[in-house]
């Protein structure tokens, strides 16, 4: 009886391919490319740590309009993973340690605050400001907070309207081993 139930409720896979091709279809991922920012900023804030890197997506397989079109049962894995998650060609990275703070120095609110206005300084100085940036960020703390501080003050005025997307690219556990106790002091 379940067996009936379950099987009247569940899409053949052909269907879902079907679905899946449309919906391909009616959007190409190469349409927009207001959407598709060219350049990434990734911003990783470890607790002792702050390392920014821009980088330029390179995409080596463009597939023809025909073949995208059709849905994803018509490109290789190879393309596929390409679209998905393309290349990428560092342009510049920027640390606290580069700056001239030294050990615990680096860790600071003030460290994370100077070398995010260092970045869009060396963004501006190198003509990089010129195509729309996907910002990717990575973990919490003060120098999260400074990287933003810097972006919402004067010194993120120009980088600001450039950038289109904001993804958290913060590590989630699921599982794994038990964590260490959190030092008390």
């Amino acid at each position: 009886m379940l067996r009936k139930l379950f099987a009247a409720q569940a899409a053949p896979a052909s269907t879902v391919n079907r679905a899946l091709s449309e919906s391909l279809s009616t959007r190409s991922i190469y349409d927009n490319d207001s959407f598709n920012p060219e350049h990434m900023l990734h911003c990783m804030f470890t607790r002792n740590n702050t390392i920014l890197t821009l980088s330029r997506r390179v995409q080596k397989y463009k597939p023809s309009a025909e073949v995208a079109n059709k849905g994803p049962n018509y490109l290789d894995q190879a393309a596929l993973i390409d679209i998905v998650r393309p290349q990428q060609e560092v342009i510049l990275t920027v640390s606290t340690g580069q700056l001239g703070f030294k050990g615990t120095k680096k860790s600071t609110y003030d460290a994370a605050f100077q070398t995010s206005a260092r970045m869009f300084e060396l963004m501006e100085q190198k003509g990089l400001l010129n195509k729309n940036i996907e910002l990717v960020t990575r973990n919490f703390g003060q120098n999260r907070t400074a990287f933003f501080s810097v972006l919402f003050g004067k010194e993120g005025t120009k980088v600001r309207p450039l950038i289109k997307r904001v993804t958290d690219g913060t590590r989630i556990k699921f599982g794994g081993d038990r964590s260490p106790n959190k030092r008390r002091v």
